[in-house]
């Protein structure tokens, strides 16, 4: 079943990824586009709900995290928001709940990252 879920996540990434390079194949600074295209799957993700296995909010933050490491390999200055993400999604993994300390914490850290761009 984990399986299974972390394919769907990992195929939301991937496509959210895609499509946000294609919306912004005239942009002149990509990374600051994919930074910002993270930012707004954050502040429009909802709560993460464990026990909704169709909860959008897991695709969200998994498509804001690729996002995110895609703009640090372009820009270091983005790697904060990539790490505050990443470690966020590292939390829900680890803990096998989003009601947890890192994940709380390192959401807030990205959202404030998110507030500066």
């Amino acid at each position: 079943m984990r399986i299974r879920m972390f394919s769907l996540v990992t195929a939301a990434a991937l496509a959210a990824v895609g499509l946000a390079g294609c919306g912004e194949s005239g942009s002149d600074d990509p990374a600051k586009a994919d930074a910002r295209a993270a930012c707004g799957l954050l502040d429009r993700m909802g709560a993460i709900r464990m026990s909704d296995r169709k909860n959008p909010a897991f695709y969200e933050l998994s498509a804001a995290v690729s996002l995110a490491m895609g703009a640090a390999e372009r820009d270091a200055s983005y790697r904060p928001l990539r790490d505050a993400l990443r470690k966020a999604s590292d939390g829900i993994a680890q803990k096998f709940t989003a009601d947890n300390p890192i994940t709380r914490d390192n959401l807030k850290k990205a959202r404030d990252i998110c507030a500066d761009l």
